[in-house]
């Protein structure tokens, strides 16, 4: 039974589900090629195989693969906040984009009245230009 064996960390932890495997370009090895490689389960293996060319990069067990990316995604938090739980973000201007020193931003900052919690600025100079020249901001 899965999680039983103490000694087995990764019972618990890798779920029953279908391998999430990251884009990796095909070109990361220096090919000329615009594929993705991607996993194709064999047995107790998964062939690494570009879905452009049909090279085979590699091959690993299935479980030690699993056990990777869950080692991989679990660097990786995702938290979903609902409405009462949700953090505060202060946000404000900072005294440098109030001079108009912008270019001495630091873009997070302390105030004295936020206590020890970081502070974004929000002046206009923050703002990242879509492609187009329009901001997502």
């Amino acid at each position: 039974m899965p999680g039983s064996n103490p000694g087995r960390r990764y019972d618990k932890r890798v779920p029953a589900e279908p391998l999430h495997f990251p884009v990796v370009p095909h070109r990361t090895a220096g090919v000329n090629c615009v594929g993705c490689i991607v996993p194709e389960p064999e047995g107790d293996n998964v062939t690494l195989k570009c879905n452009e060319c049909g090279a085979v990069v590699g091959t690993i067990n299935a479980a030690i693969l699993k056990a990777l990316t869950q080692a991989i995604s679990d660097g990786i938090m995702v938290h979903k906040f609902d409405e009462l739980d949700a953090p505060e973000l202060l946000t404000s201007i900072s005294e440098e984009c109030q001079r108009e020193e912008c270019e001495r931003c630091p873009g997070i900052f302390q105030r004295e009245d936020a206590g020890d919690q970081a502070v974004f600025c929000v002046h206009s100079c923050h703002r990242v230009p879509e492609r187009g020249g329009r901001s997502v901001n």
